[in-house]
């Protein structure tokens, strides 16, 4: 259902930054220059931490009291956000991209989790050798990283905290370790030492260790407290005692000094619309500071990059406002996909034992209204440790195909469709009753850094058939719009067409045409669906997929049937809506006799 090979839209957009007003031009804006976002008093000393969440708002340790956590919004409000467990207290704080708080508890040798619908505060990774952990950084993977100071005796360490919660020491007798953060590309881990004034930066290696240790730049004075980068990798570092916000590149040279209102900023990160609003903890007037910035932040860009909607797996799963969808989510198809037993010969026939146990999903329905079809169609899948297995069984008197050359526009003719999603992008699949294959895969704008396309060679965006896309019939997607990868295919994938009855042939009645294919999990394509969110390939046993099944057909069959059959509806002519994909669970048992 994808004619969009053959339509490339360019659009041209000028002077969309040539604002003025009635009374003239617009007034530039001042940039790197402080003012109070909160009245002072309204934090302890020991406010610290910061970090915003994805609608702007700007969290800090010990508002009002110790112990707490504070949200301020965008225009100052401030409140509290979550109280601590007796005894902890907070010091540098971390959103991950699907909104978990990590909050570094220096009293109690714990880094704390807050989930972000329900707020429960609860200990994500404790080690007693920890001194006191201090601040955080987070790499792209979501892997987290802390200094962890000695304070009297002038020593400290570096600790790696995964994602599994499991802490490695990285690094010991350092300085007085404090403000530490990843570079862009998550391959560098920058650390500042207060006491002794150093910047250090390391090599991130695949494993997860550091190496090549180098200082990037020793100060002659003052201290040092929490670091940020933007997105072009400098750093902003706060200078204890000085009342400064050091802007620095990744090789040492000082791009400006900005005065922050007070002798001891603590800590500081982005925010803002735009991701250039820097907010300062202010320790003389206990306070918040805030100024504008000329780049935006890294952490910001990663709010981008990972969209403002977090789309559950599992229907049984509490998850993000979908309201937007056009069906309801309660009426979204699910499946059990169990392990096949025996081999599978791929020849289109699904004679084997494996497809006989193997569930049908219902008959298919119209993808707009839901009501039922002229003819059946049904699917099925299997899976095992090399492959997952999706089979077809279509019903047609007259099973029609013309179409010969790989990627035609076979949508024109009748065809079944297999999407696959993952949480970075999607891959879809037609064939014809002629086997003829049409493939694409598309990827979410806001994920092709974070989901790691970007540096994968066969999702380059210069290349050909490299499109914009924004849907089909649902142009109002939340999470934006695709790239299309029109010339990519998936590797290894095997298919198979049997047709029961006599192809291109309208004097006799067929009794139709069936499809087999599999996809191996090890292929190159299968990583690319998982990477973003790091899924098992193959999966385990109760993981849950999204897969959309479909079927087109050239010619309507009565009023009301719009052409396009599928598993589980729409409610609108499009199928790149994973939301609406069939949720497959994966069994580890074999198909009932």
């Amino acid at each position: 259902m994808n004619a969009i090979r053959s339509l490339i839209v360019t659009l041209l957009f000028a002077g969309m930054f040539a604002a003025s007003s009635l009374g003239g031009e617009k007034k530039e804006e001042a940039l790197f220059v402080a003012s109070p976002l909160t009245v002072p008093g309204a934090f302890t000393p020991g406010i610290e931490g910061p970090a915003c969440d994805a609608a702007g708002n700007v969290y800090a340790v010990n508002f009002g009291k110790e112990g707490t956590i504070g949200r301020v919004t965008p225009d100052g409000k401030a409140e509290v956000y979550a109280e601590l467990p007796e005894g902890s207290v907070g010091n540098g704080i971390r959103f991950d991209r699907k909104g978990v708080m990590f909050i570094a508890d220096y009293t109690k040798h714990n880094v704390l989790r807050i989930d972000p619908k329900t707020r429960k505060v609860a200990v994500f990774a404790h080690e007693v050798a920890m001194n006191q952990p201090n601040d955080l950084a987070i790499g792209p993977d979501g892997t987290l990283y802390a200094s962890d100071p000695a304070w009297s005796k002038g020593t400290g360490q570096l600790w790696r905290i995964g994602r599994d919660a499991r802490v490695t020491l990285l690094a010991g007798g350092m300085g007085t370790t404090n403000g530490i953060e990843v570079s862009p590309d998550g391959k560098s881990l920058y650390v500042n030492e207060s006491v002794q004034r150093n910047v250090w930066a390391f090599s991130i290696t695949k494993s997860g260790k550091l190496e090549n240790k180098r200082l990037i730049k020793q100060f002659p004075d003052f201290g040092f407290d929490g670091m940020r980068c933007d997105i072009d990798g400098n750093l902003y570092i706060t200078r204890h005692g000085k009342g400064t916000v050091v802007k620095m590149t990744p090789a040492g040279e000082i791009l400006r000094e900005v005065d922050v209102l007070g002798t001891k900023p603590s800590n500081l990160c982005f925010g803002g619309p735009d991701g250039r609003t820097v907010y300062v903890t202010e320790v003389d007037h206990t306070r918040l500071v805030t100024f504008r910035a000329d780049r935006p932040g890294l952490a910001w860009q990663r709010w981008q990059e990972a969209g403002k909607i977090e789309v559950p797996v599992d229907d049984k799963q509490p998850g993000a406002d979908l309201s937007w969808l056009p069906v309801p989510r309660d009426q979204i198809r699910t499946y059990t996909a169990y392990r096949a037993a025996g081999k599978i010969t791929i020849d289109g026939k699904l004679d084997e034992a494996a497809w006989k146990l193997a569930p049908r999903s219902p008959k298919f329905v119209d993808i707009i209204t839901g009501k039922g079809t002229e003819y059946s169609t049904r699917a099925a899948v299997l899976w095992n440790d090399d492959f997952l297995y999706v089979g077809f069984e279509i019903e047609e008197p007259d099973v029609q195909a013309r179409l010969k050359e790989r990627d035609a526009p076979i949508y024109s003719e009748n065809d079944v469709e297999v999407f696959i999603a993952g949480a970075g992008g999607y891959y879809e699949l037609e064939i014809n009753a002629l086997g003829t294959l049409y493939e694409a895969f598309f990827v979410w704008k806001n994920a092709y850094e974070s989901g790691g396309f970007a540096a994968d060679p066969s999702f380059r965006r210069e290349g050909e058939g490299v499109i914009d896309f924004n849907g089909v019939g649902f142009k109002t997607h939340p999470r934006g719009k695709r790239t299309g990868f029109m010339s990519w295919d998936f590797p290894g994938l095997r298919s198979a067409v049997h047709v029961d009855g006599t192809l291109n042939d309208d004097s006799d009645k067929d009794q139709g045409w069936s499809v087999e294919f599999a996809f191996p999990w090890k292929s190159a394509g299968m990583r690319a669906l998982a990477r973003a969110d790091q899924r098992a390939v193959p999966p385990k046993n109760g993981d849950t997929w999204r897969m959309d099944f479909s079927r087109f057909n050239k010619k309507k069959h009565g009023d009301g049937d719009s052409g396009g059959w599928v598993w589980s509806r729409h409610g609108v002519w499009d199928s790149h809506l994973p939301e609406c994909f069939v949720r497959i669970t994966f069994s580890e048992k074999a198909p009932k006799k």
